[in-house]
């Protein structure tokens, strides 16, 4: 099911603020488990949770918001084009002291499958062969845009079996 009938999940909306809320505490939880199993400079945020929380709403809600009554069924395409616009802003709002990026495409596969798809690419250690490690990196320096990340993860989507 798609909103412009191209075959694609249709965009999430979020205008439910304890909703927002509530996926940005998760965000946060998720990013706090990433540094504690990767090798991630994390220092205490002690007393900034709740400000962090507050960006990450911010972020949240410009992507997956109704802004002056056009939701965003009427601003993106498909989730694919909702989820790698979020993993932009995520990974290059440098919300986090460190760990942007990865929380990011987290978050980027997370919302992919909320639409019922999967993302299948190579996933290797070496990361001039990992495909998430170069679309990243190419989104945050400017190589990519979050429009040819969309094409690319959409490229690669399978429906998820239940």
């Amino acid at each position: 099911m798609s909103g412009d009938g191209l075959g694609g999940p249709i965009p999430l909306v979020f205008d439910d603020e304890e909703l927002v809320h509530a996926l940005a505490i998760l965000i946060m939880k998720t990013h706090h488990e990433l540094a504690v199993h990767s090798k991630m400079f994390n220092p205490s945020t002690q007393g900034e949770d709740e400000v962090l929380v507050g960006r990450l709403e911010s972020v949240i809600d410009a992507v997956y918001g109704t802004h002056f009554g056009v939701p965003p069924t009427k601003r993106f395409i498909d989730a694919f084009e909702q989820a790698a616009c979020f993993c932009e802003h995520l990974a290059k709002d440098h919300i986090f002291f460190d760990g942007n990026k990865r929380t990011a495409l987290v978050m980027l596969y997370a919302m992919i499958r909320l639409g019922g798809y999967d993302v299948r690419h190579s996933d290797t250690p070496n990361p001039e062969d990992n495909e998430a490690y170069q679309w990243i990196q190419q989104l945050v320096s400017g190589g990519m845009t979050s429009i040819e990340l969309a094409a690319f993860v959409r490229e690669r989507a399978v429906p998820r079996s239940v």
